[in-house]
């Protein structure tokens, strides 16, 4: 027997456990269920209040209000005295409330029941005496009627009343703001003051005033909104609106006066509601800030890192910062707001959270920031520090009042160079045993940054060889330039490698230049004047200087000596126009003596890739002879440059000059030899003759040719008569540069330069 009643025990307690808790509604305003406070409002001292608690059973079965359960933790059904705010100012407010109606009621599925709560205004009790506010508490628990021990529905509610001997009263004495932030927004918060008329008649109101117990400094921070004309109806209420709008941080309080005479003959009586607030502000200031190593200058909320060089190391500040405001700061987050090339230049290195996530009232706490500019020129960050305040309850809290912003900012210092060329190219560098083989190019440094840029030091590396440079230290202000010069001097031979190195403060590496030339030993060059040129006394002729194309670009500098028969030729000017030396510089063109032709010429760079390297011009003369030696010699003529005249070995070919004249000697060359040509004027500018003296009658062919093998101009003359026969060139159309007029006559040809003028 006894196991079956342990087995009938476990089946209930097992159906007890899987109850859910009932679905019920518990409220006692119809119009607002949510409202756990029950107000009974103001009555006289003896005349007792009513209010009704509705049960709506949404359940499946019946529910129960029970008034005790043994064996339950916690009552069904108590009114006991409020200890929220501490002790109670009367240990027997509890008393005054009553339920009217017995307990256990029972509600069934789907229907409302009512259980009545009396406030009984007891008169004559001195523990309990009139005009003190009673608030006390209610709860209730909705329980299973088959189930009372199972699952409960648990309500709470706040009972207000206030039983008087006054006729106007009300059961808020004190209106309390709590905390209102200083000049809250979007609106100064509001609470309503209700006071109630007790009696059966009309009270006209005189006066509505507020009195202002603290300090006025500007307007008056609590306010009411007051009526034109107010009367109280019989056993009626009036609703007051005040307003707490704080300037300031601190305590406010006020009365507010309510003036009204209960008989017309009765004296003025008055009612005092205390109105009470508190201004709150949050208020973090940074007292002090510290740099190291560079200075840092405060300004409000502006930490000023200054002139800081972006060299990776920066500045680090010390901020100190102490909450002035009358509320503690509970950070909730730390964030840096900019661009990301200044939020990146400012490094937290200890925020403020790291010494605890909250600082009390009156507190300092330290954050370390450095300032490492990422490159030259000013940055600026915001600082934001969020906090919980828009969590904590404070009325009026405007938008962006939880965040508390520094701004951080600094300039960025960094030379920066710009370098024109950005490379050194010496190019072929002859290496010589004559003389010093240095080539030199010019190094521009332009400062390009925002400070000074210093050169502190130059070094180079090269595969062999040595690097010059004039200049080891050098200062340049920003937007400024200077120049270096850099000499290369060959050792080895073939393509040479190398890095010169600029030491600044611009940056910790050294910058590099890239440094290259190619060392060759020195090239022949082949000088050559025409093998036979000929002109009859009184014309110019042009006497070109013919060389290897591509030789001559190798040298930038030359100096010919050609000697002659001074009764023959006399040097009259030099045609550089369409040779190697076009835009070249004359150092010297001229007789050094009687038949002695010195011609010393040189070029920006190198000379230019064409085989003529300039053209001599001459006035003929008749002269003792017929004929003269065109001579140059090894010794006599030099390519190379200015540091190395000398850096091309010569291979001169002399030439030969002879009259054609008309009085005989042209017929005796020509029995002679065939056939002799001259060219008049040389050079021309419009029109040349061309002079053809012929033993026999020949065909003849007469072409302009360019100096890469163009032919410009042909003439073709099938039997050309014996004697001196003139031919015509003409060159309005043709450029001005230095051409070759080709004659062919059987089996002789002649080959006169000729050189076009403007």
């Amino acid at each position: 027997m006894a196991r079956l009643s342990c087995f009938l025990l476990v089946i209930v307690l097992s159906a007890v456990s899987v109850l859910a808790q009932p679905t019920v509604d518990v409220y006692w305003d119809i119009n607002a269920p949510a409202d756990t406070v029950m107000d009974f409002g103001v009555t006289k001292e003896g005349f007792p209040v009513t209010r009704t608690i509705y049960v709506r059973n949404r359940s499946a079965s019946t529910v129960a209000l029970l008034e005790a359960v043994p064996g339950a933790d916690d009552p069904y059904f108590v009114i006991y005295n409020d200890t929220a705010n501490g002790v109670p100012s009367n240990a027997r407010f509890k008393e005054e409330f009553r339920p009217l109606d017995l307990l256990p009621r029972y509600v069934k599925p789907g229907e409302i029941g009512t259980i009545r709560v009396q406030f009984r205004a007891l008169a004559g009790d001195p523990g309990l005496p009139p005009d003190t506010v009673n608030r006390s508490m209610l709860d209730i628990r909705v329980a299973d009627s088959t189930a009372p021990l199972g699952p409960t529905r648990f309500a709470r509610f706040v009972l207000l009343a206030l039983k008087t001997t006054r006729i106007l009263a009300s059961t808020t004495p004190t209106i309390q703001f709590d905390s209102v932030y200083v000049r809250p927004s979007p609106a100064a918060p509001i609470k309503e003051y209700t006071l109630a008329n007790i009696i059966d008649q009309s009270i006209p109101v005189e006066a509505q005033r507020v009195t202002m117990l603290s300090p006025v400094t500007t307007l008056p921070e609590i306010t009411a909104t007051t009526f034109t004309q107010v009367t109280f109806p019989p056993k009626g209420a009036v609703t007051w609106t005040l307003r707490y709008d704080p300037v300031d941080r601190g305590e406010d309080s006020a009365f507010f006066v309510i003036a009204y005479r209960p008989e017309p003959t009765a004296k003025l009586d008055s009612v005092l509601a205390k109105v009470k607030g508190v201004g709150v502000e949050q208020r973090l200031r940074v007292v002090t800030a510290s740099g190291d190593p560079a200075p840092v200058r405060l300004s409000g909320d502006t930490i000023d890192f200054g002139d800081v060089f972006a060299d990776n190391v920066g500045s680090s500040a010390r901020i100190v910062v102490t909450n002035e405001g009358n509320c503690s700061i509970g950070i909730t987050q730390e964030s840096r707001l900019g661009t990301q090339r200044d939020t990146m230049a400012f490094r937290v290195e200890q925020p403020l959270n790291d010494g605890g996530s909250s600082i009390e009232v009156g507190r300092s706490d330290t954050m370390l920031i450095r300032f490492v500019p990422v490159d030259p020129g000013p940055h600026s960050m915001r600082y934001v520090v969020r906090t919980n305040l828009r969590e904590r309850g404070i009325l009026g809290v405007p938008d962006g009042a939880q965040d508390i912003s520094f701004i951080l900012k600094g300039r960025g210092l960094r030379p920066q160079l710009q370098l024109t060329p950005p490379s050194l190219d010496y190019g072929t560098v002859v290496r010589l045993e004559t003389c010093e083989s240095e080539v030199q190019r010019t190094l521009r440094i332009a400062n390009v940054g925002n400070t000074d840029l210093r050169i502190d030091s130059i070094t180079a590396t090269v595969t062999s060889g040595e690097v010059i440079y004039d200049r080891r230290i050098i200062s340049i202000a920003p937007a400024a330039n200077e120049s270096v010069t850099v000499s290369f001097r060959p050792d080895g031979r073939g393509p040479q490698t190398g890095t010169l190195y600029l030491h600044t403060n611009g940056l910790r590496e050294p910058i590099p230049v890239p440094i290259s030339a190619d060392v060759v030993d020195p090239d022949t060059i082949s000088v050559v004047l025409p093998e036979v040129r000929r002109a009859r006394p009184g014309r110019v002729i042009g006497i070109p200087v013919v060389v290897d194309a591509a030789t001559v670009t190798s040298a930038s500098r030359c100096v010919i000596r050609t000697s002659y028969d001074p009764s023959l030729l006399r040097f009259r000017a030099l045609a550089k126009i369409g040779t190697a030396s076009e835009g070249a510089t004359e150092h010297q063109a001229a007789e050094t003596a009687p038949g002695v032709l010195t011609v010393d010429l040189e070029m920006p760079s190198n000379f230019l890739r064409r085989d003529t390297v300039v053209i001599l011009t001459f006035d003929t003369f008749l002269g003792k002879r017929a004929s003269t030696e065109l001579a140059i010699t090894a010794a006599g003529v030099t390519f190379g440059s200015t540091a190395c005249p000398s850096a091309l070995i010569v291979r001169p070919s002399s030439g030969r000059f002879e009259l054609d004249s008309v009085c005989g000697l042209d017929y005796k060359t020509a029995s002679g030899m065939g056939m002799i040509a001259s060219v008049y004027p040389n050079p021309a500018t419009t029109t040349a003759t061309v002079a053809v003296m012929l033993r026999d009658a020949q065909h003849v062919t007469m072409r302009l040719v360019d100096n890469q093998g163009a032919e410009i101009f042909r003439e073709v003359y099938p039997a050309m008569p014996a004697g001196s026969n003139l031919l015509t060139i003409p060159l309005e159309r043709v450029d001005v540069g230095a051409y070759t007029v080709d004659i062919i006559a059987g089996r002789r040809r002649a080959v006169i330069p000729l050189v076009r003028l403007p």
